[in-house]
């Protein structure tokens, strides 16, 4: 071992112990602020075995700023399975509902649970779901 490679040995060893943290401070940083979230409403179905879930996504991205969008999913409450997902970005998102006004029930089950009525925007879209 030469003289040379303690001090260099020790030197990497400072820039490690002092990127690790920053990196791992960068990591969480870049997770929390592209991290997406959302509000909605979860409505079982009058036979119990699904759960349909609409919420309104807000997610930061890197090129687009903001962007909004809604998710429906459909899930099998005793495999918790999705059966059904579905997406819909509009390009104006002020017609988007606020899903989280408890004043009003935004999913719609028929009677027999064959069917769930999920309301897309305040235009009126709305998508009907059979359920198998």
């Amino acid at each position: 071992m030469t003289e040379q490679s303690g001090p260099k040995r020790r030197r990497w060893l400072n820039i490690a112990i002092f990127a690790a943290p920053v990196l791992i401070a960068s990591v969480i940083a870049w997770k929390i602020w592209f991290y997406d979230y959302g509000i909605g409403e979860y409505i079982d179905s009058p036979n119990g075995q699904y759960t349909a879930r609409i919420n309104h996504w807000y997610q930061r991205t890197l090129w687009e700023g903001e962007i909004e969008f809604v998710r429906a999913r459909v899930i099998d409450k005793s495999t918790e399975r999705v059966l059904w997902s579905f997406e819909y970005h509009p390009s104006n998102t002020s017609i988007l509902w606020d899903y989280e006004d408890r004043s009003r029930t935004f999913i719609q089950w028929n009677a027999t649970s064959d069917e769930v009525v999920f309301p897309l925007d305040k235009t009126g879209k709305q998508i009907a779901v059979p359920m198998p």
